[in-house]
Protein backbone atom coordinates (compact mmCIF):
# COMPACT_ATOMS: atom_id res chain seq x y z
CA UNK A 1 0.00 0.00 0.00
CA UNK A 2 2.72 2.40 0.37
CA UNK A 3 5.79 2.65 -2.35
CA UNK A 4 9.02 3.91 -1.56
CA UNK A 5 7.98 7.33 -3.28
CA UNK A 6 5.07 7.80 -0.87
CA UNK A 7 5.33 10.54 2.06
CA UNK A 8 2.04 8.54 3.75
CA UNK A 9 3.50 8.51 7.80
CA UNK A 10 7.06 8.31 6.96
CA UNK A 11 9.03 9.32 9.78
CA UNK A 12 12.58 10.35 9.48
CA UNK A 13 15.35 8.97 10.62
CA UNK A 14 17.77 10.63 13.21
CA UNK A 15 20.73 9.71 11.16
CA UNK A 16 19.77 9.85 7.79
CA UNK A 17 18.67 13.06 5.42
CA UNK A 18 15.03 14.21 5.94
CA UNK A 19 13.30 13.50 2.31
CA UNK A 20 11.63 16.39 0.36
CA UNK A 21 8.94 19.03 2.90
CA UNK A 22 5.54 18.92 0.61
CA UNK A 23 4.25 22.93 0.44
CA UNK A 24 0.88 21.37 0.86
CA UNK A 25 1.00 18.01 2.54
CA UNK A 26 -1.65 15.76 4.00
CA UNK A 27 -3.32 15.10 7.38
CA UNK A 28 -1.08 11.76 7.07
CA UNK A 29 2.01 13.15 4.51
CA UNK A 30 5.34 13.09 6.24
CA UNK A 31 7.96 13.73 7.21
CA UNK A 32 7.28 13.18 10.82
CA UNK A 33 9.85 13.47 13.60
CA UNK A 34 11.17 10.30 14.53
CA UNK A 35 9.08 9.73 18.11
CA UNK A 36 6.14 10.04 15.99
CA UNK A 37 4.71 13.95 15.68
CA UNK A 38 4.81 16.71 13.07
CA UNK A 39 8.44 18.74 12.93
CA UNK A 40 7.80 22.44 14.43
CA UNK A 41 8.17 25.09 11.49
CA UNK A 42 11.16 25.82 12.95
CA UNK A 43 12.69 22.18 12.79
CA UNK A 44 11.94 21.59 9.05
CA UNK A 45 13.80 24.46 8.41
CA UNK A 46 17.21 23.99 9.81
CA UNK A 47 16.95 20.15 8.13
CA UNK A 48 16.68 22.28 4.93
CA UNK A 49 19.74 24.21 5.94
CA UNK A 50 17.73 27.52 6.29
CA UNK A 51 20.19 29.91 8.95
CA UNK A 52 18.65 29.46 12.31
CA UNK A 53 17.32 33.40 12.29
CA UNK A 54 15.73 32.87 9.13
CA UNK A 55 12.33 34.45 9.75
CA UNK A 56 8.99 32.56 9.55
CA UNK A 57 5.59 33.37 8.98
CA UNK A 58 4.31 32.90 12.41
CA UNK A 59 0.43 30.61 10.79
CA UNK A 60 2.38 26.99 10.70
CA UNK A 61 0.68 26.30 7.36
CA UNK A 62 2.17 29.24 5.38
CA UNK A 63 5.29 28.28 7.33
CA UNK A 64 5.16 25.04 5.95
CA UNK A 65 4.15 26.38 2.72
CA UNK A 66 7.09 28.70 2.37
CA UNK A 67 9.68 26.20 3.39
CA UNK A 68 7.91 23.27 0.81
CA UNK A 69 8.39 25.65 -1.94
CA UNK A 70 11.78 26.64 -1.36
CA UNK A 71 15.07 25.52 -2.88
CA UNK A 72 16.87 24.45 -0.19
CA UNK A 73 19.74 27.26 0.64
CA UNK A 74 22.76 24.93 0.74
CA UNK A 75 21.56 23.29 -2.31
CA UNK A 76 21.17 26.13 -4.03
CA UNK A 77 24.45 27.42 -3.48
CA UNK A 78 26.02 24.15 -4.25
CA UNK A 79 24.09 24.35 -7.63
CA UNK A 80 24.98 28.15 -8.43
CA UNK A 81 28.52 26.95 -7.45
CA UNK A 82 29.22 24.15 -9.53
CA UNK A 83 27.43 26.63 -12.43
CA UNK A 84 29.57 29.55 -12.13
CA UNK A 85 32.37 27.27 -11.46
CA UNK A 86 31.87 25.47 -14.94
CA UNK A 87 30.92 29.18 -16.20
CA UNK A 88 34.28 30.63 -15.94
CA UNK A 89 35.75 28.24 -17.50
CA UNK A 90 34.09 28.35 -21.15
CA UNK A 91 33.69 30.60 -23.90
CA UNK A 92 31.04 29.06 -25.40
CA UNK A 93 28.58 31.87 -24.14
CA UNK A 94 30.78 33.90 -26.60
CA UNK A 95 30.22 31.71 -29.68
CA UNK A 96 27.11 32.37 -32.20
CA UNK A 97 24.33 29.84 -31.01
CA UNK A 98 22.93 28.11 -34.27
CA UNK A 99 19.58 29.51 -35.36
CA UNK A 100 16.60 27.80 -36.52
CA UNK A 101 15.23 28.15 -40.54
CA UNK A 102 17.80 28.00 -43.68
CA UNK A 103 21.04 28.71 -41.66
CA UNK A 104 23.52 25.69 -43.19
CA UNK A 105 25.95 24.11 -41.37
CA UNK A 106 28.07 25.98 -43.63
CA UNK A 107 26.99 29.04 -42.46
CA UNK A 108 27.25 28.55 -38.83
CA UNK A 109 31.11 27.62 -39.16
CA UNK A 110 32.20 29.76 -41.08
CA UNK A 111 30.13 32.63 -38.20
CA UNK A 112 31.73 30.44 -35.36
CA UNK A 113 35.01 30.71 -37.26
CA UNK A 114 35.27 34.56 -37.65
CA UNK A 115 33.91 34.55 -33.78
CA UNK A 116 36.98 32.40 -32.57
CA UNK A 117 39.47 34.65 -34.99
CA UNK A 118 37.75 37.62 -33.22
CA UNK A 119 38.33 36.37 -29.41
CA UNK A 120 41.86 34.53 -29.99
CA UNK A 121 43.20 36.03 -32.73
CA UNK A 122 43.82 34.60 -36.83
CA UNK A 123 46.50 31.39 -35.64
CA UNK A 124 43.54 29.99 -33.32
CA UNK A 125 42.05 27.41 -35.73
CA UNK A 126 45.47 26.88 -37.87
CA UNK A 127 46.56 22.93 -37.30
Amino acid sequence: WRTKFSDYLRKAHPDKPVKSVLASPGYRTGPFHWDGRRFAPRELALLHSFPHGFDLPEATTVAREQIGNAVPPELGASVVGAVLGTHEQTDAEQLPSPRRGRTSHQTYRERTERRLKELYGDDVLDD
